[in-house]
C-alpha cells in the first residue's frame, strides 16, 4: 500500500466497551510442572473459586483426554469476572476454575455433561497482560451457554502455546443445588479444528471507513499438514439505515503460501476466487462456504474483496478483539502489495481482527 490507512470502528453489536476494569496489584498465577498422562481422570479440589485458585490440570499434549469430576451449585462461592459483567452482562459468579498449559499449537475440545435438567455454562479464557482492561488477568475467547438440560460443548479450536483457564458456572437463575455433579472433558488433538482469531462473544466493531475497493484476508496456519480447509464463515452486520448485505454477492478469495511466511506473498495465485451469495441471519448477511481445499503445507489466506461501492451497499468489516495477535492484511492493488492492519480501539488500545472463521480437517491425528 502507498500509505498507512486510518480506520474508524463503530461499536455495533451486543455491548459497548463500557468499563476499563480495576488495576490489580500483586496478581499472580499458579505454576505448572506436571504432565498429564494420555487418559486421566481428576477429581475436583476446592478451593478453586477464583482464577488465582484454579486447579492445575497440567501440561497437555495431542492425544490426551482429561476428565474432571466436579460439583457445583448456584449458591457456591465463586468469582465475578469483570469482563463478563461489564461487556457480556453476566452478573453471576463463576464457581469452579481450572487451568492448563500448552507447549505448542494444537486444538482442544471442551465438553461439560451432567444429569437431569440442570443448567451449567462453560467458558474458556486466555491469559493476558492487560490488567487495566482484564483485572483478573484472563480474557474470554470461547463459551458454551446452552439451555437447561443440554450438555455444553465447545467444538475443537486451535490454541496457540500458552496458558488457559476454564470456568464452570452453575447458572444462578437456574438454582442448581449445591453438590450437583458434572463431568468436564478436555480432548487434545482432534481430527478437525476451528480457527477463531478474534472474540466477538461480547464485543464487536465494524470498520466503515476506507473499505471501498480493498482485498481483506486473514492468515491461518493449521496445527498440522496436510490438511483440508472445509468451512469458511463471516458475518456482515447491518448498520443503521444502510441496506442489508443478505442476498448480495461477494467475491471470496483463498490462496496458500507453501513457504509459510509472515505476510501474504505478492500476486498470489488463488485456489478459490468466486462470487458467493450471502445468506440472511436476521437483518445481517452471513457468508457460509464449504470449499474443500487441500493444504499440503504452509499458511492459508482467506478473505473477500469489497467493491468500490461497499459502503453504499451496506458492507463493513466486522471485527472482534484479537486473540492471537494481528492476522489481518489489506491490499488496494489486487494483492500486488499487502499491509498488516492493526484495527485499534483509540480509547483502550485493544486491537481487533477481521471476523473471518475457518475450519480445517485432518486425516492423521495423534
Amino acid at each position: 500500500m502507498k500509505e498507512s490507512m486510518p480506520f474508524t470502528k463503530v461499536s455495533i453489536v451486543l455491548l459497548m466497551l463500557s468499563c476499563l476494569g480495576l488495576l490489580v496489584s500483586g496478581f499472580h498465577f499458579v505454576e505448572m510442572n506436571s504432565v498429564v498422562s494420555a487418559q486421566t481422570t481428576i477429581n475436583e479440589r476446592e478451593p478453586n473459586d477464583h482464577p488465582t485458585q484454579a486447579q492445575v490440570l497440567g501440561k497437555l499434549t495431542p492425544g490426551m483426554v482429561v476428565t474432571v469430576e466436579g460439583t457445583a451449585g448456584s449458591q457456591d462461592a465463586g468469582a465475578m469476572i469483570e469482563e463478563l459483567q461489564a461487556d457480556c452482562g453476566v452478573e453471576n459468579d463463576q464457581e469452579d476454575f481450572y487451568t492448563f498449559e500448552l507447549d505448542k499449537r494444537t486444538n482442544v475440545r471442551f465438553q461439560l455433561s451432567f444429569r437431569g435438567n440442570r443448567n451449567f455454562d462453560v467458558r474458556i479464557f486466555k491469559t493476558t497482560e492487560n490488567i487495566d482492561l482484564f483485572p483478573e488477568g484472563i480474557k474470554l475467547i470461547r463459551a458454551s451457554t446452552r439451555p437447561p438440560g443440554q450438555p455444553e460443548d465447545v467444538a475443537p479450536m486451535m490454541l496457540e502455546a500458552g496458558r488457559y483457564y476454564i470456568a464452570v458456572d452453575a447458572v444462578e437463575d437456574a438454582n442448581v443445588p449445591r453438590g450437583t455433579s458434572y463431568t468436564l472433558t478436555l480432548t487434545v488433538g482432534n481430527p478437525d479444528e476451528l480457527h477463531l482469531l478474534e472474540d466477538i462473544i461480547c464485543i464487536a466493531s465494524a470498520v466503515t471507513e476506507n473499505i471501498n475497493d480493498v482485498l481483506v484476508v486473514n492468515q491461518y496456519e493449521p496445527t498440522q499438514t496436510p490438511a483440508t480447509l472445509d468451512f469458511v464463515t463471516a458475518l456482515f452486520m447491518k448498520l443503521g439505515d444502510k441496506p442489508t448485505t443478505a442476498g448480495q454477492r461477494l467475491r471470496v478469495v483463498i490462496f496458500i503460501d507453501p513457504e509459510g511466511g509472515d505476510t501474504p506473498p505478492s500476486n498470489p495465485t488463488p485456489v478459490f476466487d468466486e462470487m458467493v451469495r450471502l445468506s440472511p441471519l436476521g437483518p445481517h448477511g452471513l457468508l457460509q462456504l464449504f470449499p474443500d481445499i487441500d493444504v499440503p503445507k504452509g499458511k492459508v489466506y482467506v478473505g473477500f474483496a469489497l467493491p468500490a461501492d461497499a459502503q453504499e451497499k451496506g458492507f463493513s468489516i466486522t471485527t472482534g478483539r484479537s486473540i492471537f495477535g494481528d492476522k489481518t492484511f489489506l491490499s488496494t492493488d489486487e494483492g500486488a502489495t499487502w499491509e498488516p492492519v492493526n484495527f485499534q480501539d483509540p480509547v483502550t488500545g485493544v486491537t481487533f481482527t477481521a471476523g473471518i472463521r475457518t475450519r480445517f480437517v485432518f486425516e492423521n491425528v495423534p
